[in-house]
C-alpha cells in the first residue's frame, strides 16, 4: 500500500500501548521495545527465557472497577501480570509467544505454546487459520499435537488450476501434510505436529476477531 507498518504490543490494562518496533531498526518477529517509562520483565523464565510478561509504569491501571478480587490476581507488588507469555532478547526487543492459560506441558515438563506453532502453520499459503490442540496418549502419556486447519481454499483453487490438478479430499490432505512435514523439520520432537483435521468453514471468533480457542480444547 506504500506505507510502513510496525508491529507493537499492548493491552487495555496498560493504556494500552506497551511496546513498538523502532522505525529505524524493526525486528518484525518481535513486538519491539518498551515505550519510555514502561518497564517490562519476564517472570519465572524457562530454559528458553520464556515466562509471563509483567509490566510496571504510569500507564498501568489502578485496578478493575469495583472488582478487587480480579485486581489482586493481576496486580502484585506494583507489577501487572498480563497473562501473556514472552521473552526479551539481548537488545531489549520483546517477543510474545502465547497466552499463559494456553500453554501445553509435556510429560517431561517441556512447555509448548500452541500460538507459536499456529504462526508457523499460517505462514503456509495453503492454510488460512488453524488451532493446535493436544491430547495425552492413553498408554504412554506422551503429548500428541493435532492441528485443526481451515485451508485457504481460494489459494488452493488457484494452485490447482496452475498445476492442472483436481483437488479432492485426498489431494488436499497430501498438500497439507507436506506443509506440516516441512514445518516439523525445524521443530524439536516434543513440538512436532503428529496429526491434523480439516474444517470447511472459518473458526468462530470474538468481537475482536480472535478465535474462540476454548471451543476446541478440553
Amino acid at each position: 500500500m506504500g506505507f510502513p507498518i510496525f508491529q507493537g504490543y499492548g493491552l487495555s490494562e496498560a493504556s494500552p500501548v506497551v511496546s513498538v518496533n523502532p522505525p529505524a531498526k524493526p525486528r518484525n518477529e518481535s513486538v519491539g521495545k518498551p515505550l519510555p517509562g514502561c518497564e517490562v520483565r519476564i517472570d519465572n523464565p524457562d530454559d528458553e527465557g520464556i515466562g509471563e510478561i509483567c509490566l510496571r509504569g504510569p500507564n498501568v491501571m489502578m485496578g478493575y472497577y469495583k472488582n478487587e478480587e480480579e485486581t489482586r490476581k493481576v496486580l502484585k507488588d506494583g507489577w501487572l501480570y498480563t497473562g501473556d507469555m514472552g521473552k526479551i532478547d539481548k537488545d531489549g526487543y520483546l517477543y510474545v509467544t502465547g497466552r499463559k492459560k494456553s500453554v501445553i506441558i509435556t510429560k517431561g515438563g517441556k512447555n509448548i505454546y500452541p500460538e507459536e506453532l499456529e504462526n508457523l502453520l499460517t505462514k503456509s499459503p495453503f492454510i488460512e487459520e488453524c488451532v493446535v490442540t493436544a491430547k495425552a496418549h492413553p498408554r504412554t502419556g506422551r503429548i500428541m499435537l493435532n492441528a485443526i486447519i481451515y485451508p485457504n481454499y481460494e489459494f488452493i483453487d488457484k494452485y490447482a488450476k496452475e498445476h492442472h490438478i483436481e483437488i479432492d479430499t485426498k489431494t488436499l490432505e497430501n498438500l497439507l501434510q507436506k506443509e506440516i512435514d516441512e514445518i516439523n523439520k525445524s521443530l524439536p520432537d516434543y513440538k512436532k505436529i503428529s496429526g491434523f483435521t480439516i474444517r470447511d468453514e472459518e473458526f468462530p471468533k470474538t468481537t475482536t476477531q480472535k478465535i474462540k480457542r476454548y471451543l476446541f480444547t478440553e
